[in-house]
């Protein structure tokens, strides 16, 4: 029955390719999208006389595709699967000048320069490597071997190693920004239940709103949404631990149902701060997804480590930038652009504290706070940089901490306040670009030219380590790892801060 179908799909195809043969329409990207099917079909045979009548139909393919790029993508890759890399480097040429699907486009057409210059040695395609090379990311690009040629084999295994831990960077970036968006979004609507001290009519707001179960309701619905959004993660939703990983949430929300339940019994007149305490810590978004996100880490991390070739790459790639999109997250750096799709411009500009006109609670003691912190990190910043080249700590005092905050792509309000308050900056020179800035309140993060909201104390900071991997505990999601930074002498700056303030 497969052979019969099969024969009728052809004879269909064909009657439809011979019917706009002569068309009217010089682009006709319903009749391209049907000359590729058919093109598909003939290659299953795979038979000489089919090879020449699907080189035939991509052409014509090519040619009523017009400018639409989609279309234009999947000719390349039909004209790669016949062999004709010739006529498939011509449409990724413009794809890529296009700048579409840029990262994968530049893999497969360097890899096309790469293979023709190992053949031939052809000048050509080394000049066109190199002029795509100034055009597109490094990491995109499959390595030019030099003059003492390393076998084509060794070269792919090596850009696949290199893919692998761009990849599983950009992972390790999307997951952080989305942890700490759904973090954001889930104290936004657990709202009165944040360290402070209480009034007497908030204590009785928070009784009242526990025993009616509405934070019991928001918590169960924030952590629903949550997932619900990595659902768009094919590679979460395809995950044969997902039920399990999901479990670990059902589990902590199962164990503090008791506790629950224990504070809703009691009166008002008995609800007290303490019991207040008690509910910010159970209803802590730390405490309920920590081992949830620790483990879904790992498990995308074995995902992209067992990958063994492009196409798989290619495709958790494409899952990841799909992800970011539907999410409105920065595009991971290591994958291409790293600009906020939407939602970035800030609600309310502040540029002056009340500290500026000596009205903050720290007016008085401030430069002096200022001066002594100063001293302390730049009596240890020699030893906090292991590699000169990839970091570097600039103290208010230099110019090069002025050059830091007039980058231009910092966010332009935040940016000044921030600047008034800053002691030192910890800036990453290389393309992960996770700073630290150390303020007279605490530290500052500023990932990829994003100041992220809140400022984490200094006695607040922990040290982890997790088998070979060490780093410090900023405010979760936020790990803090670099190799180009001695972490033991930075923790210890950090800590003697602290003091301090």
């Amino acid at each position: 029955m497969k052979e019969q179908y099969l024969e009728y799909a052809k004879q269909h195809f064909e009657h439809y390719y011979q019917m706009n043969k002569f068309s009217l329409l010089r682009e006709d990207q319903l009749a391209a999208s049907a000359l590729l099917e058919y093109a598909d079909l003939l290659m299953i045979e795979n038979t000489d006389t089919n090879i020449q009548k699907v080189f035939e139909l991509i052409q014509e393919a090519k040619k009523k595709a017009g400018i639409a790029k989609d279309v234009l993508q999947l000719c390349a890759i039909s004209f790669l699967k016949i062999g004709k890399t010739e006529e498939a480097a011509s449409i990724l040429k413009v794809l890529v000048n296009e700048d579409y699907n840029t990262a994968m486009n530049a893999k497969i057409l360097s890899r096309i320069y790469v293979s023709k210059y190992l053949d031939t040695e052809s000048r050509s395609a080394y000049t066109e490597y190199k002029i795509l090379s100034q055009r597109v990311a490094q990491e995109w690009l499959f390595p030019m071997p030099k003059k003492d040629a390393l076998s084509e084999k060794s070269l792919e295994e090596k850009f696949i190693r290199d893919q692998k831990a761009y990849l599983a960077m950009a992972y390790r970036c999307a997951l952080q920004d989305y942890l700490r968006k759904a973090r954001v979004s889930y104290e936004d609507a657990m709202q009165n239940l944040r360290p402070g001290s209480f009034s007497e009519e908030e204590r009785v707001l928070i009784h009242s709103r526990l025993c009616s179960g509405e934070y019991s309701r928001r918590c169960i619905r924030q952590m629903n949404l949550m997932v619900a959004g990595l659902d768009t993660l094919s590679t979460f939703r395809k995950l044969k631990s997902r039920e399990a990983l999901i479990k670990y949430i059902d589990g902590k929300l199962r164990t503090i149902k008791g506790t629950i339940q224990q504070l809703q019994g009691k009166p008002v007149s008995e609800f007290e701060s303490k019991d207040i305490r008690s509910l910010e810590k159970i209803f802590s978004f730390e405490q309920l997804t920590e081992d949830f996100y620790d483990d879904l880490r790992t498990k995308v991390m074995d995902q992209i480590s067992h990958a063994q070739t492009l196409g798989e790459l290619n495709l958790l790639e494409s899952d990841l930038l799909q992800f970011c999109n539907e999410q409105k997250l920065p595009e991971p750096r290591c994958l291409g652009r790293a600009e906020v799709k939407s939602g970035s411009t800030e609600e309310l500009c502040i540029y002056f504290e009340d500290d500026l006109l000596g009205s903050g609670a720290n007016a008085e003691n401030s430069e002096q706070f200022v001066e002594q912190m100063r001293l302390k990190i730049g009596e240890s910043r020699k030893e906090i940089v292991n590699n000169p080249d990839k970091v570097a700590v600039y103290l208010r005092t230099e110019e090069l901490f002025d050059s830091y905050f007039e980058n231009g792509a910092l966010p332009g309000a935040t940016k000044y306040l921030l600047k008034q308050k800053a002691i030192a900056v910890v800036d990453d020179l290389t393309k992960h670009d996770y700073d630290l800035v150390l303020t007279i309140d605490g530290i500052v993060v500023v990932d990829r030219n994003k100041i992220l909201d809140g400022t984490i104390r200094y006695d607040a900071v922990k040290t982890f380590s997790h088998g070979e991997r060490q780093g410090l505990e900023i405010w979760y999601p936020d790990m803090y790892e670099n190799p180009n930074v001695d972490l033991n002498v930075l923790y210890a700056v950090i800590k003697a801060l602290g003091k301090i303030v």
